[in-house]
């Protein structure tokens, strides 16, 4: 055990576990506790333009703020976003927005989200209590490090903006303590960025193979660990003596900082190489402290759990609860079967699939789908995220509830976030310049052995030119990586390049009838992006 980890670890428990059995106890007063959140954000952001424009001061309740604010888009904060990207203050709230952070759009490749201080403290609050829980239910995390994947790694296309536009660090949603803990027991440094697609994989894999005590694997899609482990394996004798010699080679030794930061925590350890040597893919001996992986199991990721399961038997893997860019909506907590609403960290309402009528969250009906909507100190207000929610049970006032997925058509198997009003725009403009008439296209997802890619299949019939199969499938790849986390998946090999392929009419009409597939009307063709691999 490492005497110093240990220290931290407890403290770092001490210092949340009030914080934990208060979030515990106050479920039996969600609903007050919902109204104090609303109203507290109101007032805070009571002089800025958004709140001129909605009359803030006058509103009082919870009622008054629905009849004066309406269920809102990205769309509709599009002319404020362009004003605090030209430097001007106090637009969507009164506090600072620090970060444009990066996220995929609807009708566009990608959306600025504001990220201010206050709406991390928002996130920090549940994100310590999901820490503070796992502590108290998995002891033996206390005396090893934690081994999570900075996500996202690509480069984020710039423009011109007096605020900075990219990612806020994973540990800066901790709080300035929080984060400061965190930092000393991670197995990854936090100044380490690994926008080097050549280094990521191998720096990842090096600092996990490295750090024999490593007792949480927190990655948000369990392909990224599933797709390390594969690199691991087949890279195994190149890692190993690095951490026999401390010589490290990087696949692109150019990129100077990389090398320099890994340099720095990979100490030659002839011990550990030694031990590794005779463990080739044998994963419970190389980390045997390992107790808990966090990653989605929901949705799109739960074809890969059995996978990971089969590889890492025995290994307790928690579903991470349903988080946004925007919004922290849901964490797991050990002793529910669901996550549980985070209604401490921002004010929810939930629109019923069935009904159309907007509900809070005590009142929510048990086996009932609704949509949610968020507002925060980020200054999103009455802001739909288009994900539909089930509710599986209560803790109280507070609800239990499992991610069904997106009410707008979204395919995200890796993390790629592709919209299908985004999408039908770029296979438009490939139906006008490659084809003859109209016709049916569609988008689906494949899996091909390891790996999953999308592949266009179109009408061979409708095509000017069937010789125009590379320039079609180098467009679409190249307007499918405007979506940054498409980008992203790609440039981290969760996603393969995409794939065209003419088939006749007859052929795709019996796929599509075999197929599970959410159908929209696009201006130039009908347009199908299967949600089934």
């Amino acid at each position: 055990m490492n005497l110093f980890v240990y220290i931290f670890n407890v403290l770092f428990k001490i210092l949340y576990l009030k914080n934990y059995k208060n979030f515990l106890n106050k479920t039996t007063k969600v609903k007050d506790i919902q109204k104090s959140v609303l109203l507290n954000i109101l007032k805070e952001n009571q002089k800025c333009r958004f709140a001129t424009d909605f009359n803030f001061e006058n509103i009082k309740s919870i009622f008054e703020y629905q009849n004066n604010v309406p269920l809102s888009e990205y769309e509709d904060y599009t002319p404020y976003i362009q004003r605090i990207i030209s430097g001007e203050q106090s637009v969507l709230t009164d506090h600072k927005v620090t970060t444009l952070s990066v996220t995929s759009g609807t009708s566009s490749a990608s959306k600025y989200i504001p990220i201010n201080s206050v709406l991390k403290r928002e996130f920090s609050k549940a994100i310590n209590v999901w820490l503070c829980d796992l502590f108290i239910n998995f002891p033996q995390l206390l005396s090893g490090k934690q081994f999570w994947v900075v996500s996202p790694m690509a480069a984020v296309k710039k423009e011109q903006s007096s605020v900075y536009i990219g990612f806020e660090k994973d540990t800066s949603y901790l709080g300035f303590i929080g984060k400061y803990f965190i930092r000393k027991i991670q197995v990854i440094p936090e100044e380490l960025k690994l926008e080097d697609p050549q280094n990521h994989y191998y720096i990842l894999s090096l600092l996990l193979l490295y750090n024999r005590n490593v007792r949480l694997i927190s990655v948000w899609n369990p392909l990224m660990l599933l797709n390390i482990l594969k690199f691991i394996n087949s890279h195994f004798n190149q890692l190993v003596n690095d951490i026999q010699k401390s010589n490290i080679k990087i696949p692109n030794p150019d990129n100077k900082r990389d090398l320099s930061i890994v340099d720095s925590y990979i100490i030659k350890d002839p011990e550990r190489a030694s031990e590794l040597f005779h463990q080739k893919g044998n994963w419970l001996k190389i980390w045997p402290k390992l107790e808990v992986i966090s990653c989605w199991t929901e949705s799109w990721a739960s074809c890969f759990i059995d996978e990971l399961k089969s590889i890492l038997p025995g290994i307790y893997i928690q579903g991470k609860g349903l988080l946004a860019t925007e919004a922290i909506i849901t964490i797991p907590l050990h002793e529910f079967s669901y996550p549980v609403l985070c209604y401490e960290s921002h004010f929810f309402e939930f629109r019923s699939i069935e009904d159309n009528n907007i509900y809070l969250a005590h009142n929510l009906r048990i086996n009932k789908y609704y949509e949610v909507i968020v507002t925060t100190s980020g200054g999103l207000y009455r802001y739909n995220l288009h994900d539909i929610v089930e509710v599986k049970g209560y803790k109280n006032e507070a609800p239990l509830l499992k991610f069904i997925g997106k009410s707008n058509v979204v395919s995200d198997i890796t993390g790629e976030k592709l919209n299908e009003l985004h999408v039908s725009k770029i296979i438009d403009s490939i139906i006008l310049k490659y084809c003859i008439k109209n016709g049916i296209a569609f988008l689906k997802a494949r899996k091909d052995g390891d790996f999953v890619r999308y592949v266009l299949y179109i009408d061979k019939n409708i095509l000017q030119d069937l010789n125009h199969k590379n320039s079609i499938q180098t467009e679409l790849e190249e307007e499918l990586s405007n979506n940054y986390h498409y980008k992203n998946s790609r440039v981290q090999n969760q996603l393969m390049p995409c794939e065209v392929v003419f088939e006749n009419e007859n052929v795709l009409k019996k796929y599509m009838n075999v197929s599970n597939f959410s159908k929209s009307t696009s201006k130039h063709l009908r347009l199908y992006i299967n949600h089934n691999i």
